[in-house]
């Protein structure tokens, strides 16, 4: 594996470290109060709520505030090209786009971890 591929973040799901590590990610990047409320209720034995979170917020916000939805791509780090893909090929996948944000937030992690040593 290298830093660039997540191939199973249930791996890392699976991990209180990197679990807690995710969720404090995803809350520096979101920064939405209403998100970190429920953020806060997934625990690591909860983990798999986690994506459908990511999604219902994802949807949301692209639905209420558009500039704000690609502001926050842009904060995640999400290319274009692949934001492209997501709505353009795939149609709106909402599902599909939660797991590349959390891949990407997971990539992030492991790439402070390996230059802070």
């Amino acid at each position: 594996m290298t830093f660039l591929e997540i191939n199973d973040k249930s791996l890392y799901l699976s991990q209180e470290h990197y679990f807690e590590k995710l969720k404090s990610q995803l809350s520096k990047d979101i920064n939405n109060d209403d998100f970190d409320c429920q953020l806060k209720r997934i625990s690591l034995n909860k983990s798999q709520h986690l994506p459908i979170l990511v999604q219902r917020f994802l949807e949301e916000i692209f639905d209420k505030q558009p500039n704000l939805f690609y502001q926050l791509m842009h904060r995640i780090d999400i290319p274009d090209a692949d934001l492209k893909i997501q709505f353009t090929d795939l149609g709106n996948d909402f599902e599909c786009l939660a797991d590349l944000v959390l891949r990407r937030e997971l990539i992030k992690i492991l790439i402070r971890e390996k230059y802070s040593e």
